[in-house]
C-alpha cells in the first residue's frame, strides 16, 4: 500500500505542470518499477483501478487524451519487445512483467472507456 500512496502523490504533484496523458503515465510507470520485483500484478492492477475508480479520471481522460495514452504505451510495448529480441536472449521471463503490465493497462483503460460511455 506504500507504493500506491507514493503512486497517488505522483499523480497529485503532477497536476499543477503536465497533460492528462503524462500523469497516468508516470502513475503506471511508478506502480510498474513499485510492484516488478515482487511481480504483484494483483497489486498493480488493483493500484491502476484506482486511478480510473478516480471521480476526476472521466473529467481529465478525454478521448484524445485515451488515444494518446494508448498509442504511448504501444510504443512503449515495441520498444522493450525489440529490445528483448536485439539482446538475443531467448528467455521470456525478461518479458513476462512487461507483458502483464502492458496487457493490465490496456484492458483497464478500455473497461474505463466503455464504463465511461454507459454513464
Amino acid at each position: 500500500m506504500e507504493a500506491a500512496s507514493r503512486a497517488v502523490r505522483t499523480i497529485l504533484e503532477g497536476f499543477a505542470e503536465q497533460s492528462p496523458e503524462d500523469i497516468l503515465m508516470k502513475f503506471a510507470r511508478q506502480l510498474e518499477e513499485d510492484y516488478e520485483a515482487a511481480q504483484d500484478i494483483q497489486l498493480y492492477i488493483f493500484g491502476l483501478r484506482c486511478f480510473f475508480s478516480w471521480p476526476r479520471a472521466v473529467e481529465i481522460l478525454k478521448p484524445t487524451t485515451i488515444a494518446r495514452i494508448q498509442a504511448l504505451w504501444f510504443e512503449e510495448n515495441d520498444t522493450k519487445y525489440n529490445k528483448w529480441l536485439a539482446s538475443f536472449n531467448d528467455d521470456p521471463e525478461e518479458l513476462k512483467w512487461s507483458k502483464w503490465t502492458f496487457q493490465a493497462k490496456n484492458t483497464l483503460l478500455t473497461e474505463f472507456v466503455k464504463s465511461s460511455k454507459e454513464n
